[in-house]
């Protein structure tokens, strides 16, 4: 209890002392419920932390396990493997203890498969004396890519290295199967068939008749095309060079049709056939009765336009983009 003196009741200020007296009351009244109703808050906040906190670690998990794909791997059995064999043929590589378990590290990342896919690969490299350093990265390397990668490696290198096929030189060779297999984004079998049809057609005296060092860089150059796409480019080229050969069609040397032909081609599958049928058209007197020229550079607006682009819903939509005319 608060005792209140009779002068302070008589000079006045009782009014201000009462007050004093009832919020000192309402404070120690109001105090336990502030604290409590502050502990709720504080346990409240330290909740939706917590729930935030599984949301993120849990959903970021759900979300890898969704979109990444996950592997289980005889881990140990592929690094046994693997040291055993680099063990076997130490002297043969050079290699110390410690490069031969560094290696063998290295390979399972592969997964299950990883070491045959290794030996496969340096047994064939170290055969033709590529220089060993060399052998084991590039082995290393497609241990880690799929069974795929490793046979467009070792086609192409062979059809590329053989004499009686493209004849390069050890280096070339090499290069050109990494660029088809190792290097390549897209589906390494699409372009392993691509090449082989594509340096067929460029040898051929019916068709190119080109010689075969000209040929596999060609053949390399098209192939690469094919990177962004599902199916092969070899066909929809050879559809295209043909037309633009012919006398029925444009009537190009060689060298330009090929150009042309790689410039069509590049906007993906349909873009040959676009280009042909809308070149007919341009020059059909029944279709827009273009010139030769006009119709050509019409025909490879449209096959420009093969792939459909959300962002560009208009046909034409610049100046220097449109559609020639009749009357130019």
């Amino acid at each position: 209890m608060v005792h209140v003196s009779e002068e302070l009741l008589s000079d006045g200020r009782d009014e201000l002392i009462l007050m004093n007296f009832d919020h000192a009351k309402l404070g120690s009244e109001l105090m336990p419920r502030e604290l409590t109703l502050k502990k709720k808050l504080t346990e409240l906040m330290f909740c939706l932390t917590i729930g935030f906190v599984l949301l993120v670690i849990f959903g970021s998990s759900s979300y890898a396990f969704e979109n990444d794909e996950v592997k289980y791997c005889k881990t140990s059995k592929e690094y046994i493997t693997a040291v055993e064999f680099l063990k076997e043929k130490q002297k043969l590589y050079g290699l110390q203890e410690v490069q031969i378990k560094e290696i063998a590290s290295k390979i399972i990342t592969g997964c299950t498969g990883a070491t045959k896919r290794f030996v496969k690969v340096i047994q064939v490299l170290t055969k033709v004396e590529v220089g060993t350093r060399e052998a084991i990265q590039l082995a290393a390397d497609l241990s880690n890519k799929t069974n795929d990668h490793v046979e467009v490696f070792l086609s192409v290198f062979k059809k590329s290295y053989l004499s009686n096929y493209l004849d390069l030189d050890l280096r070339n060779s090499v290069e050109m199967a990494k660029a088809l297999s190792i290097d390549f984004k897209g589906n390494p079998k699409t372009a392993s068939l691509d090449f082989k049809k594509i340096t067929e057609f460029c040898v051929s005296q019916k068709e190119l008749g080109l010689p075969l060092s000209q040929c596999a860089s060609l053949s390399k150059q098209i192939v690469t095309l094919s990177k962004d796409f599902k199916t092969g480019i070899a066909e929809d080229f050879f559809k295209s060079y043909r037309f633009m050969v012919s006398k029925e069609g444009l009537g190009l040397s060689v060298a330009e049709a090929f150009a042309s032909s790689v410039e069509v081609i590049q906007n993906g599958p349909h873009a040959a056939d676009n280009f042909i049928t809308a070149y007919k058209y341009g020059v059909s007197s029944a279709g827009l009765d273009l010139a030769a020229g006009d119709s050509l550079k019409f025909a490879k607006q449209l096959a420009g336009r093969t792939r459909s682009i959300e962002s560009d819903k208009s046909l034409l939509s610049t100046k220097t983009d449109r559609m020639p005319s009749a009357q130019e």
